[in-house]
């Protein structure tokens, strides 16, 4: 299966947990994910879809994830992102995945502006701060996973979260380059077009070769 896929089926399984396997293997998987930005996607899922059907199969047997993996889940963790291989093609194609939602989301825009102005240069602005703040929550979340005082972890992703939307808005409100170039109606939906191909091929190309 495809990361996505096994992502999906990963969250249905999780809804077998009782509440204190759930809490142990949220933390467990959040703390994955949030590390594992430049490592192999699919082998990823692959092993978190392994330890959570081992923790069901545990709770069976009346056994509870914390007795089964140990009291210090941190450690198995960082042992199995060990042995994860990196992957920067997996990064940079969620990179360009973004970059391409987010293409097809400004062109979207354009074509109901009275202008039909795009400035590229505010673009890649956008783009690079999206991808930096997108890396740096994930990395505070799977870096808090296991911190002493959860509470005040989330209060400060709140706080984050506030700031990235903040600071996007400031971007793409106040920020003007001279980059700018006047589009047409017909251009501007044959480009988005192209890009939603591009994706839909990309996609499509990924879940073969995963399946």
């Amino acid at each position: 299966m495809a990361a996505n896929e096994l992502i999906q089926q990963n969250r249905l399984l999780q809804k077998k947990l009782n509440t204190e396997n759930e809490s142990y293997y949220g933390d467990l998987i959040l703390y994955l994910r949030g590390k594992s930005i430049f490592k192999n996607d699919q082998v990823l899922e692959e092993k978190g879809l392994e330890i959570l059907q081992d923790i069901i199969d545990a709770q069976h047997m009346g056994q509870s994830a914390k007795d089964y993996f140990g009291q210090n889940p941190k450690e198995v963790a960082d042992d199995l992102l060990a042995s994860i291989p990196n992957s920067i093609g997996d990064f940079m194609k969620l990179a360009l995945y973004g970059v391409g939602a987010y293409a097809i989301i400004s062109l979207l825009v354009l074509v109901f502006s009275p202008s039909n102005t795009i400035d590229f240069g505010q673009f890649g602005i956008v783009g690079v701060y999206a991808l930096v703040g997108t890396l740096v929550i994930l990395w505070f979340l799977g870096n808090n996973a296991y911190g002493k005082d959860k509470g005040q972890s989330k209060i400060v992703y709140g706080f984050l979260m506030a700031l990235y939307i903040v600071i996007g808005l400031v971007i793409t409100t106040f920020i003007d380059t001279p980059l700018k170039y006047t589009l047409s109606n017909s251009f501007v939906i044959g480009a988005i077009v192209v890009i939603a191909i591009l994706v839909a091929i990309s996609l499509y190309i990924d879940k073969r070769k995963n399946s």
